[in-house]
């Protein structure tokens, strides 16, 4: 178990690839810029669902938990409880730029970095770990926090995009007997690239795993504010998804995005 503990069985990532919420789009009269990231002005107000936006609304929506998970999963990689490299309250060198570690073995505190190059990717900015558990164990329950986390992406050694985190994400895991069950939920998590934004507020995320059956299980609300849909929609599942981990969807379950005036898509 880890930080990233729906990698494997994400419902998202399985139902739709390819598609990234930050790309470029238009705006619309009601808007949020809070955070460190405030010049990027990301719409509010809630969008008609229609046939010709329905398949983008339904993918975007979706794809949110994904974009949310990003930030973790870099940091579950790095906590000195998942390494033997890496030592509690330690600055150790990337390939270029270094990282300073908590002085804790469980990996409760702050994670800074500096320029930190991992080939793939380079980090910036700090993360606020706090809670109880080991957050690279079977049992951990607390919230990251990010303030201007960045995460500059590179293909072929160009950079790619950069992608920064502003927000809280609380994160709960257990594990008992061979049952995982996992939550993640906040009131806001701005992600930004450039002039495009995303927003998921009032977000709520629920999972298991049978490590027997390899069954995963998920079930989730939350609202979404886009500048790639120029504007706001919520989604909720109303019937449990689940798959198995090798299967590439869900063999049941159904999700349901919200727009204005009652609009919706149902997936």
């Amino acid at each position: 178990m880890s930080l990233h503990y729906l990698n494997g069985f994400s419902i998202g990532l399985s139902l739709f690839a390819g598609t990234c919420l930050l790309s470029a789009c238009g705006s619309d009269d009601e808007s949020s810029n809070d955070g460190a990231d405030n010049t990027v002005v990301i719409p509010t107000a809630p969008i008609a669902i229609t046939t010709s936006n329905s398949a983008k609304v339904a993918v975007q929506a979706i794809d949110a938990e994904d974009q949310s998970d990003q930030g973790a999963s870099q940091l579950n990689n790095l906590a000195p409880s998942n390494s033997t490299s890496i030592q509690p309250a330690a600055t150790t060198n990337c390939v270029s730029g270094t990282m300073t570690t908590p002085d804790d073995v469980n990996g409760i505190g702050t994670y800074r970095f500096d320029s930190c190059n991992l080939v793939y990717v380079t980090l910036n900015g700090n993360v606020v770990v706090t809670g109880t558990g080991n957050i690279s164990g079977d049992t951990f329950d607390g919230a990251l926090s990010y303030n201007a986390f960045t995460i500059t992406f590179f293909s072929n050694s160009v950079i790619e995009t950069d992608v920064v985190f502003n927000g809280t994400i609380n994160h709960s895991w257990s594990t008992s007997g061979n049952i995982i069950t996992a939550n993640k939920n906040g009131s806001l998590l701005r992600i930004t690239n450039g002039d495009s934004g995303m927003e998921l507020r009032n977000f709520n995320f629920d999972a298991s795993l049978d490590n027997n059956s390899q069954l995963a299980q998920s079930d989730f609300n939350f609202t979404l504010n886009s500048t790639e849909l120029g504007g706001s929609v919520s989604a909720e599942t109303i019937q449990t998804l689940r798959k198995y981990t090798a299967a590439s969807y869900p063999h049941s379950g159904t999700v349901v995005v919200t727009g204005a005036n009652n609009s919706s898509v149902q997936i």
